[in-house]
């Protein structure tokens, strides 16, 4: 077997002059090749003989260009042409034994474009090979093959292989037909196992929710214990300050606020005694009695009715303060045992610090609520949280410059009187008790400017001085008096 070179243009350098009447030619036009594969063209070559090339490529487009041939005494192929990127090529080569040339056109480098392919391709035998007839077809079977075109080629070889592969696949039917029942029974088995799976996994998941829902509610309750229980230690600690307060309470009598309270003494009797029998009035034996033993004593709930007569104290569930109002007093009270309740009133209902007298005149404030820290509830020795100590008596002033001082809480209380009475009704009260009640607090309102008292706080403007009530006294005397002529 020869083959003829070729040169850099692709041109062979020698050429055997084909007679075209006698020449077997293949034709492509516009054969597209994909991206990424080949286009094979295998040629059966039963004599010797020359084969003629020549393509070019669609827009100068490079292909990848090889030319193999399978001798039919030789196992293994030999390439007669490199593989070699060209847009084109044109040449010869010379076959001198019989066998299958296979011209491969590859595209395989590309992986974007195709390649439109244009072909010609001739062969004739080589002189001295033999009988024309032989060659061209007049008769036995390898002139008829040489005489088919190169795509009857290519369908020749398909259908033989396709051949070989049915024989192969008849002897090995019943194999494969055992190795299928075997592997659909294999699959059946891993079919039911996965299903047994998948169930198992789903009622797994359907258990996990079931869990997670029961955990949300246990949740949900366990929110609302602990919203409960908070709620029950604020108001056992509440309850705690409160009962701390009361039993200490007296400590906020200071001498001050001792001798404030006997300076205004006169005032607070006619207080005690514009009250004293207002809601229990006794019988006409028992008021003849009454006066022979000292008058009438003011009962405890004619003291609270006047605390709520001028809005210092609600109508509703007493607060625990009122416990250390009253400790150690009996339930009718004496002037002596008034002006004591009178001053724990003051310490009970007056703000704790400064902050909350611009909220003071919106509402009374709970006795029983916490005061205000910046530091938080103190806590004893067992843990307890107890309410900070009330500051001792004699402390000097300003020691703690947010605290209410006893004497600024007493004035506070007494400003509170004040004001109330300016628009408050009592109407409980009869005319009488309640002119006196109104000129009783004028009069403690005047005792106090007498002495000059100044608030023991720092920042205590509201303490110093109440807006006169001579008006508010002076318009119920009238009243009183008209009603009296009346």
């Amino acid at each position: 077997m020869s083959d003829t070179e070729y040169d850099e243009n692709g041109a062979a350098e020698e050429f055997v002059e084909l007679d075209l009447d006698k020449t077997l030619t293949w034709t492509g036009n516009a054969v597209i090749v994909q991206r990424g594969t080949v286009f094979r063209m295998p040629l059966l070559v039963p004599y010797p003989s020359v084969l003629a090339i020549q393509f070019e490529v669609e827009g100068g487009y490079d292909i990848e260009f090889s030319l193999t041939f399978k001798d039919d005494h030789e196992q293994d192929s030999s390439v007669l042409v490199e593989p070699v990127r060209v847009s084109d090529r044109e040449g010869q080569l010379d076959i001198d034994t019989t066998g299958v040339c296979e011209i491969i056109w590859s595209n395989e480098h590309s992986w974007i474009s195709s390649k439109t392919l244009s072909y010609q391709l001739q062969a004739r035998g080589l002189e001295g090979a033999g009988p024309r007839e032989a060659w061209w077809g007049a008769g036995g079977r390898g002139g008829q093959l040489a005489a088919l075109t190169a795509a009857t080629d290519f369908r020749m070889l398909a259908a033989v292989e396709m051949a070989e592969k049915v024989e192969e696949d008849l002897r090995s039917l019943k194999t494969r037909t055992a190795d299928l029942q075997q592997s659909a029974s294999g699959a059946k088995e891993r079919t039911a196992s996965a299903h047994a799976k998948h169930e198992r996994y789903l009622s797994h998941v359907r258990r996990l929710e079931e869990e997670v829902a029961a955990a949300k509610q246990h949740a949900d309750a366990a929110a609302q214990e602990l919203k409960a229980a908070h709620a029950a230690e604020a108001a056992a600690h509440r309850s705690l300050v409160a009962l701390q307060r009361v039993r200490q309470i007296d400590d906020g009598l200071t001498p001050v606020l001792s001798q404030t309270l006997e300076h205004c003494d006169e005032q607070l009797a006619a207080l005690y005694g514009a009250y004293a029998g207002s809601l229990y009035a006794p019988e006409e034996g028992e008021e003849a009695a009454a006066e022979e033993s000292g008058g009438v004593l003011l009962d405890r709930a004619e003291f609270l009715h006047f605390l709520q007569d001028f809005e210092l104290l609600g109508r509703g569930t007493p607060p625990q303060l009122l416990c250390g109002v009253f400790s150690g007093c009996p339930q009718q009270l004496t002037p002596a045992q008034f002006r004591r309740c009178f001053a724990r009133a003051a310490l009970a209902l007056a703000p704790e610090m400064l902050s909350e007298l611009e909220h003071a005149d919106a509402a009374p404030r709970d006795p029983d609520s916490q005061p205000p820290t910046p530091t938080g509830p103190q806590k004893g020795a067992d843990g307890n949280a107890v309410s900070p100590p009330p500051t001792p008596k004699g402390a000097s002033k300003g020691a703690d410059s947010d605290a209410m001082q006893p004497l600024d809480k007493l004035l506070w209380l007494l400003r509170m009187l004040s004001e109330k009475a300016r628009w408050v009704k009592l109407p409980v009260l009869e005319v009488r008790r309640r002119g006196a009640a109104l000129r009783a607090i004028a009069e403690l309102e005047a005792a106090l400017d007498s002495l000059g008292l100044e608030s023991q706080s720092e920042g205590c403007a509201s303490c110093r001085g109440s807006r006169p009530v001579s008006r508010v006294f002076n318009a119920a005397g009238s009243e009183s008096e008209r009603e009296a002529r009346g």
